[in-house]
């Protein structure tokens, strides 16, 4: 289904299409995301079990050797400067 919007204006369109550049969307997949309807689409969903393991393999390997959060880390420690 094609549709165009025309009740759109020129200034409005633009705006629109220079704010889906800039996050590297195009305009209906930036539309969706303003509708809180991003694509359904994921990287990860193409990936067999193993590969899926293999990943997250890697993932957790990649944190080895980091230390462990305090004991009482809480969602506070995170977001203790904004709400």
């Amino acid at each position: 289904m094609n549709l165009a919007l025309t009740e759109i204006e020129s200034e409005t369109a633009e705006l629109l299409a220079a704010q889906a550049q800039a996050r590297g969307l195009s305009i209906d997949a930036y539309l969706k995301l303003l509708l809180g309807m991003p694509e359904q689409r994921n990287a990860l969903a193409g990936l067999s079990d193993e590969e899926f393991d293999a990943l997250m393999n890697e993932f957790a390997s990649s944190a080895e050797g980091l230390l462990p959060s305090p004991p009482d880390f809480s969602r506070h420690d995170i977001y203790f400067d904004h709400d």
